[in-house]
């Protein structure tokens, strides 16, 4: 009997198959010298079974050969590009006047909010096409996040103008003001209200465009990664509750963390906007944002983005980073606004 360490594996058209080793077909050794019935009996066996094994291997070639041809004609009916998730959602871009070169140019951006990444993002082979998509789909969920923390941080700079006049606080910017210090855990317990205000103002501080929607098509894969398609998951925040984060494939053993997931991509924006501006790791980040609001300067990505080299282990993260905003003119899309119509997709 002859069993599968009797085949070789090999492929045709990229599928395993099996075939018989001819050597083992190879009649007798010649310094063997047998009955002369014996001989004609063992080539008449072996020659049998050759051919049996020879007629199941073209069979499985064959098989091999129908389901590639089949596989290739499934691809050949594809549904049109016109049809795809992908194509719907450029379509809508343009039916709403959503155009980044106008964006630059007019530093006003539509409402245009996406909740989650098309599925077949990846058709869009020209990766200028897909980046400007990507670009389109998080810039005005980044907008709308750092607008509703420059209302916030007005409101913290009201706040602290009143103080130094009244040296009191009524009773709603009392709890607002508290609420918002537990929300970056700023102590509060015997500490003056104006210090308090002065810690929360470090805290309470946009993030530059330019550098979330660099951070974002670094950590997604310019919204090509499984964890921003299945988990909306724009920023590869970590995450040890597996009920809220997806397994990395590659995690090393020993490892036990879990990219956390999101309801949608909004989610994932102000996630990582109160992490760079609650975790301890970007304590610098925030002390060179705050030297440029100290000193009636605005922001620069360039000098800012420095900051952010423990967010990744990567060595060169941050010149990574650098190099998308600049090679993608990012800077163009810093400092703008929303603006009417509202779109929702």
């Amino acid at each position: 009997m002859i069993g599968f360490k009797d085949y070789n594996f090999n492929y045709v058209n990229n599928k395993k198959i099996f075939e018989p080793k001819v050597n083992n077909f190879a009649l007798l050794d010649e310094g063997f010298k047998p009955a002369e019935s014996d001989l004609q009996r063992n080539y008449k066996n072996t020659s049998n079974e050759k051919s049996r094994l020879l007629h199941l291997t073209d069979r499985i070639r064959n098989i091999n050969l129908s389901l590639e041809d089949s596989k290739i004609q499934k691809e050949n009916k594809a549904i049109p590009f016109e049809n795809t998730q992908i194509a719907g959602l450029i379509k809508s871009m343009a039916i709403n006047h959503y155009d980044l070169e106008k964006v630059s140019y007019t530093k006003e951006v539509p409402n245009f909010f996406v909740s989650n990444i098309p599925q077949d993002i990846a058709l869009l082979d020209d990766s200028n096409i897909r980046k400007k998509v990507f670009i389109s789909i998080v810039l005005p969920l980044i907008v709308r996040e750092n607008q509703g923390i420059e209302l916030q941080r007005n409101k913290l700079q009201k706040i602290y103008d009143n103080l130094k006049i009244s040296k009191t606080l009524s009773v709603e910017e009392n709890i607002w003001l508290i609420n918002l210090a537990a929300k970056y855990s700023i102590p509060t317990q015997k500490i003056h209200k104006i210090k308090i205000v002065q810690n929360l103002l470090k805290h309470v501080d946009i993030i530059p465009n330019s550098i979330a929607i660099a951070q974002a098509a670094k950590e997604s894969g310019w919204g090509t990664s499984r964890f921003a398609l299945e988990g909306n998951a724009l920023y590869g925040q970590w995450t040890y509750n597996s009920n809220i984060g997806l397994l990395p494939i590659e995690r090393n053993e020993g490892d036990s963390h879990f990219v956390r997931s999101f309801v949608d991509l909004r989610e994932s924006v102000v996630s990582y906007m109160e992490n760079i501006n609650s975790h301890s790791a970007y304590e610098s980040f925030r002390n060179k944002r705050a030297q440029y609001r100290n000193n009636n300067i605005g922001l620069d990505p360039s000098d800012l983005v420095r900051e952010l080299a423990p967010y990744a282990e990567l060595p060169n993260y941050t010149d990574i980073l650098k190099k998308i905003i600049d090679s993608n003119k990012l800077y163009n899309f810093d400092n703008v606004n929303l603006v009417e119509p509202t779109s929702l997709v």
